[in-house]
């Protein structure tokens, strides 16, 4: 499997899970995903299957905009957010693929 260049700006988030598909680097904070230009519906919303995280680098990922809802933390790569569980009910068939709505970035 190809490994692309990793993001010396932020974090980079994409469509599909193993890096692939179409991607976005963020630098800083996003509340509102819906607003972010992107291939699923026209925007970034419920739509990130896969992330790369720096080294010095964190990522949260929000169930829903504004920062609110659960929230996974990330310091590193992950290849399939559909690993990650929920823990209980949730609006998204109980993990993270396609699942955020809001995104934390941070220099660590």
């Amino acid at each position: 499997m190809p490994t692309p260049t990793r993001p010396s700006t932020g974090v980079r988030v994409y469509h599909l899970s193993s890096y692939q598909g179409i991607s976005l680097v963020f630098g800083g904070d996003e509340q509102d995903l819906e607003h972010v230009l992107g291939p699923c519906e026209g925007n970034w919303d419920d739509c990130i299957s896969s992330i790369r995280v720096p080294e010095g680098w964190q990522a949260v990922l929000y169930e829903h905009p504004d920062f609110d809802g659960r929230s996974l933390t990330l310091a590193s790569d992950m290849d399939d957010l559909s690993r990650e569980n929920f823990n209980g009910w949730s609006r998204c068939d109980g993990d993270w693929d396609d699942c955020a709505s809001s995104i934390r970035v941070s220099q660590q």
